[in-house]
């Protein structure tokens, strides 16, 4: 019998802003006695007309949807490509998951940022979800 488990995360922090996402999921639910060995992050992706490269940072302050100033960031930790047709940009974030699931005050999220397209990257009514594998 295996103990791998997939557990989906919804955002408890989620803010759009033209061609960025801001992002994050509580992972102090994960019962210490269960280890992470990998998490991933699906981001729906608009229709793009061309290939571009998203650009993925780890916030690194404090932050709320409703606020209007927006929280501080990493330096670029990803760039990745995404071609017309794709629907899906799937971000490895397993880097985090010790530090996330043990730290949760240091767990601000990430933002991805797909620069030079000519109308607004992400929407509200499509947001991201975090796949967590634990055994």
């Amino acid at each position: 019998m295996s103990l791998e488990k997939k557990m989906l995360f919804i955002p408890n922090r989620y803010k759009t802003r033209y061609r960025k996402l801001y992002v994050s999921f509580n992972l102090a639910v994960i019962p210490s006695d269960m280890n992470v060995t990998k998490m991933t992050l699906h981001v729906p992706l608009p229709h793009l007309p061309y290939p571009v490269t998203a650009r993925v940072k780890k916030i690194t302050s404090g932050w709320s949807e409703a606020e209007s100033k927006l929280p501080t960031e990493s330096a670029v930790l990803q760039r990745l490509p995404c071609q017309p047709g794709q629907t899906e940009l799937i971000i490895d974030l397993s880097g985090f998951m010790h530090a996330w699931q043990r730290k949760s005050r240091q767990n601000h999220g990430v933002t991805v940022r797909i620069p030079n397209l000519p109308h607004k990257a992400f929407h509200d009514h499509q947001p991201p979800y975090l796949l967590v594998d634990t055994i």
